[in-house]
């Protein structure tokens, strides 16, 4: 689907997005063929992840200016609940950021305006360097169309996670997890009892507007991609995307887990470390910042039971991507290189509790527990970028499914039949 700078002023769209000081870096030396005369301003521009980005980011980015006399970067913070406004004002524009942080479900309307550079035909872009630095589902999420539009730099996803404890006492292996949505139905029947007091697994509520991460996971691995590629077309209504919502109703209905709004919003994180659910999908800033009053817990972590399709989770990563209006490309791919550097991930990561995108990086080696969860953040479904909200379309439909106010076909055929009326009216 081709978009034209001029119809990126007409769009503005939502999609699931991704949520101390760092170590000196030496910076790339093609940055350095600036004279100090001839003054080159970049700007950077990017969504928080903390309070502290804006301290963070000056930082970083002074040691770069320093180390290459007569560039000056100026750093801005943009809010993620207009991003999508600001940026699509900004590339149609004549002056937008050389340099910006831009999730994978959210460049490919930019890209395909033009607004984006292609990083494989940037003279001086070693993009096979940096292609064996990530992991091959990572680096992927940045192209189209065969184009490289961004080097990797943070990601956060959802994982399986399990108590190791509950499944010994059941006699499973509390070492390896179930390997496909089949098999966690049997070993979430093992898992729960009969009063009540223990649930195999658990299913997020929309309370605070988070179960997009987690129930569309079985979806996919059953039915494949939401939508089309092209993002003209919602897919999620075929039989085997019902079968991915379905199985989850159905461990509603077994009482294999726990009844939707049993445990409200985040106390379904307290439950799980409480010894009330054995397993569940989460993310990593639900868990570890409670893990600190839990400290015999035992938390095994892994990808995402597969399907008949795949095993992919529902996650986002972050790209440095340049501007094509970009008056100094050199310089601004100097400064892309810069801050994809091992010592500025790792700093950002200690900083966000986000995870590293980079193989050879690991923030969180004296963390055995939260290095291994980085280890899950890959293969994430490509969700789809279109010009409005079809969480809130979707996620209500979900909802009335596990409540048992729709059958799973129902829920699934009315959110498709609303979202493909508003693309055709888009």
């Amino acid at each position: 689907m081709k978009v034209s700078r001029r119809s990126l002023l007409k769009q503005s769209g939502a999609a699931a997005a991704v949520a101390g000081t760092a170590a000196i870096t030496t910076a790339p030396k093609s940055a350095r063929k600036v004279r100090a005369q001839d003054t080159v301003k970049l700007q950077v521009w990017k969504a928080p992840h903390t309070t502290d980005d804006q301290k963070f980011f000056d930082d970083v980015l002074a040691t770069f200016a320093s180390q290459n006399p007569g560039v000056e970067v100026e750093y801005r913070v943009t809010p993620w609940a207009t991003w999508q406004e600001t940026y699509t004002a900004a590339f149609a524009g004549d002056s937008p950021p050389d340099v910006s942080y831009v999730v994978d479900s959210f460049f490919p309307k930019y890209s395909d305006a033009g607004a984006l550079v292609d990083l494989s035909k940037l003279e001086g872009a070693d993009l096979a360097k940096w292609e064996a630095l990530y992991d091959p589902s990572i680096w992927a999420r940045g192209t189209r169309n065969g184009a490289v539009y961004g080097l990797p730099y943070m990601t956060g996803g959802s994982s399986f996670v399990w108590n190791k404890k509950l499944f010994r006492e059941a006699g499973l292996d509390p070492e390896v997890p179930p390997a496909t949505w089949d098999e966690l139905i049997g070993w979430a029947e093992k898992l729960t009892k009969a009063d009540g007091s223990q649930y195999g697994y658990s299913i997020f509520d929309d309370t605070t507007g988070e179960a997009l991460n987690f129930y569309p996971i079985p979806m996919v691995n059953y039915g494949g991609n939401l939508a089309s590629d092209d993002n003209t077309k919602w897919l999620a209504n075929t039989p085997e995307h019902i079968q991915g919502l379905q199985l989850q109703v159905d461990l509603i209905k077994n009482k294999f887990a726990p009844p939707i709004g049993m445990f409200v919003g985040h106390d379904m994180d307290k439950a799980f470390l409480d010894g009330k659910i054995a397993m569940q999908l989460s993310l990593s800033q639900f868990i570890f910042p409670l893990l600190k009053d839990y400290p015999d817990f035992e938390l095994g972590s892994s990808v995402p039971p597969s399907g008949p399709v795949n095993n992919q989770s529902v996650g986002g990563v972050g790209y440095w991507m340049m501007a094509e209006k970009s008056k100094n490309k050199p310089q601004a791919w100097a400064l892309m290189e810069y801050l994809t550097s091992p010592e500025v991930m790792t700093g950002y990561c200690q900083l966000s509790s986000l995870f590293q995108t980079r193989i050879d990086v690991d923030p969180f080696a004296d963390q055995p527990l939260v290095s291994a969860f980085a280890k899950t953040q890959k293969n994430y479904t490509v969700l789809p970028s279109m010009p409005f909200d079809y969480w809130t379309i979707l996620n209500p439909e979900a909802i009335a499914a596990f409540s048992g106010q729709k059958s799973a076909e129902d829920a699934l055929n009315t959110a498709a039949q609303v979202i493909n009326d508003r693309i055709a009216n888009s």
